[in-house]
C-alpha cells in the first residue's frame, strides 16, 4: 500500500464524532493507540471478504464505500469524510469486510488495529455509546434509501407521491454530497 505514516496524535482538537465528550485523559490514552496515515486518491483501504484488521478515523479527504456488482457497476453505500469512521463493522462481530472502501481524494486518517478498538469499546461506555449513535445514524440513512427506492418503484407501478419521491431523492443526494461537511474544506 502506498501511504505515509506520521506519529504525533493530539485528539483534543480533532472533530472525530466517535471521540465526542470523552474525557481529556482518556483521549490522551487513546492517542497512543492510534497511528496517522496518509493515502493518495485511488487507494483501496478495504475489500469484501478481507478480514477486518483495523478501523480508520478520517481526518481529511473523502472515501467511497461501495459494493461491486457482477456486471462491473458499483452500488455506492456511502461517501464519508472528516470526522467519520470506516471499518467499525468488523469490530462488532462481522469478521470479514462486506464492502470496498477507496479514497476519492488524498486522505489523512488515524488507524487503530481491530483488537485495540474492541478493547477500547469494552473499557469505555462513552466510546461505545458514541459508536451506537453513529451506527443508528447509518441505519436511519439506510432506511431512508430503502424508502426512497420503494417509493420510486411504486411510482412506476402507478402509485406513489412524486413530490415525496423528489424530497427523498434530494435528501439522499444531500447526504452523499461532497462539500464542507463530507469532503475537503
Amino acid at each position: 500500500m502506498n501511504h505515509q505514516t506520521e506519529t504525533k496524535n493530539d485528539l483534543r482538537n480533532l472533530n472525530i464524532r466517535l471521540f465526542r465528550n470523552l474525557a481529556p485523559d482518556y483521549l490522551q490514552n487513546l492517542s497512543g493507540l492510534l497511528s496517522h496515515k496518509t493515502f493518495p486518491a485511488g487507494v483501496t483501504l478495504m475489500t469484501p471478504e478481507q478480514p477486518g484488521e483495523a478501523v480508520y478515523f478520517i481526518l481529511s479527504g473523502t472515501v467511497k464505500v461501495h459494493i461491486d456488482q457482477e456486471d462491473g457497476s458499483q452500488v455506492i453505500v456511502a461517501i464519508l469524510g472528516p470526522g467519520e469512521i470506516v471499518g467499525e463493522m468488523s469490530a462488532l462481530g462481522q469478521t470479514i469486510r462486506s464492502v470496498s472502501v477507496v479514497t476519492m481524494r488524498s486522505c489523512r486518517v488515524l488507524r487503530m488495529d481491530l483488537e485495540t478498538f474492541q478493547s477500547c469499546l469494552l473499557k469505555s461506555p462513552e466510546l461505545t455509546y458514541n459508536l451506537a449513535c453513529a451506527l443508528a445514524e447509518q441505519l436511519r440513512h439506510a432506511n431512508e434509501k430503502i424508502e426512497t427506492l420503494a417509493t420510486f418503484r411504486s411510482s412506476f407501478g402507478g402509485g406513489g407521491d412524486s413530490m415525496s419521491l423528489s424530497r427523498r431523492a434530494v435528501s439522499w443526494a444531500d447526504s452523499l454530497r461532497i462539500d464542507g461537511n463530507k469532503g475537503d474544506p
